[in-house]
């Protein structure tokens, strides 16, 4: 009968016994080691993938920096207010118990305006500004700028229904409309805030800082800052500062509210939202502050 103890790990430098192998014990090299957590990752990503229900629109960038030029920040606002309530591949404004919005009623439900007058000019203003059109089905949006659907393209934004609707309980109209303003200026590969969001070399980008965000919004130095660190502390966006100058920093987008790229986002976005309340998953919990070393840069949320 073998020795169930006839192999062990011993320490060859010094000759010590490390620990005897017993039956059923498996030596595993660092390699197969990682390739196994590896797997378990994937196998873990692709269970959340399983449970992720949320939905989503498109935003076509160029048509909604069109639209921002238009449109003061709250009636842009407005518009994300309405993307969580369009029908997949009609565009038609639902109500919540699935009817069609007929009424200019139905629509100040959606956008949270109870005053006639108000309601009457966002409505109209929307129409003018070609984002908003109405038939005899109801209220629909203009494909043109938003839709729900199959779509083709880069220059297009994803914006997902549930972490919408709550940011648009967190946030005022104009609040909003200056995240919708910003949107057309979001990177496709690293969800930063710049100058050239179709630029494919990311070493190549010009970045936004708060002072030209400010001067993009028409905000001043106070309103400006105000408005970002809000956004930072509820999580819709990451602040980066940069070793060698401390002055200047980036802005990244939350990608679980607003995403270019198809599928999940990559390792460094995921790390620097991981602890965001719009974090689908997230596991409950007090919101925490998180650092993260990415790139040379510090990232805070």
């Amino acid at each position: 009968m073998e020795d169930p103890n006839k192999y062990a790990i011993i320490d060859t430098e010094t000759g010590e016994l490390i620990k005897e192998l017993r039956s059923g014990d498996k030596i595993i090299s660092k390699e197969r080691s990682e390739a196994f957590k590896k797997k378990l990752e994937a196998e873990k990503q692709t269970e959340l993938i399983k449970r992720d229900k949320r939905r989503f629109s498109f935003g076509k960038m160029e048509k909604m920096k069109e639209v921002s030029k238009e449109l003061d920040s709250k009636k842009c606002g407005y518009i994300l207010r309405l993307l969580p309530y369009m029908e997949r591949s009609t565009g038609y404004l639902k109500r919540k118990d699935g009817k069609l919005m007929k009424s200019k009623t139905d629509l100040g439900n959606a956008l949270g305006v109870k005053k006639v007058s108000s309601r009457n000019s966002i409505i109209e203003a929307l129409k003018t500004a070609s984002v908003l059109a109405q038939d005899e089905n109801g209220f629909k949006l203009n494909p043109n700028v938003h839709i729900n659907g199959a779509t083709n393209g880069k220059e297009l934004i994803k914006l997902f229904n549930t972490t919408l609707e709550k940011l648009s309980k967190d946030l005022k109209p104009a609040e909003l409309g200056y995240i919708y303003k910003l949107l057309p200026y979001v990177h496709y590969g690293t969800n930063l805030i710049c100058s050239d969001p179709f630029e494919k070399n990311p070493e190549k980008l010009f970045f936004l800082n708060q002072a030209s965000i400010g001067k993009l919004l028409g905000l001043e130095h106070k309103e400006v800052k105000a408005f970002i660190t809000k956004l930072r502390k509820i999580g819709v966006i990451a602040e980066a500062l940069s070793e060698r100058d401390t002055r200047n920093r980036k802005y990244y987008v939350n990608p679980y509210i607003f995403y270019r790229k198809k599928g999940f986002p990559d390792d460094t976005l995921k790390s620097m939202f991981k602890s965001s309340r719009y974090n689908p998953f997230k596991k409950g919990g007090e919101k925490v502050t998180f650092y993260t070393e990415i790139g040379g840069e510090k990232v805070t949320l």
